[in-house]
């Protein structure tokens, strides 16, 4: 099934941005994400099987190569609490993300 992007998707980004969009813009926007699924549906043509499906990049076979993640103490948290502009008793203020 063939992703088409129309009118309506590029309103429905642009609101979930929180973005306006000229009319040009969105005509651009809209004819660039067609023009990128357009090609990527080539990835349909490939002959997958016999390939075993990865469920994540970063799976069991993978190991890190520069040093175990262990947590470490940091002294310093008091030092940058005390220069935050806004508290409320122990609690850091900040900038709500919801309208």
């Amino acid at each position: 099934m063939a992703i088409k992007v129309d009118d309506s998707l590029i309103k429905k980004l642009e609101r979930l941005s929180k973005i306006s969009l000229s009319k040009d813009e969105e005509e651009s926007i809209k004819n660039d994400l067609n023009t990128i699924l357009e090609y990527m549906s080539i990835l349909d043509e490939a002959d997958v099987s016999g390939v075993r499906e990865m469920y994540s990049p970063a799976s069991d076979e993978l190991t890190t190569v520069l040093h175990d993640d262990l947590p470490e103490k940091f002294d310093g948290a008091q030092s940058i609490v005390a220069q935050f502009p806004k508290k409320k008793g122990d609690l850091l203020v900040v900038p709500s993300i919801q309208n």
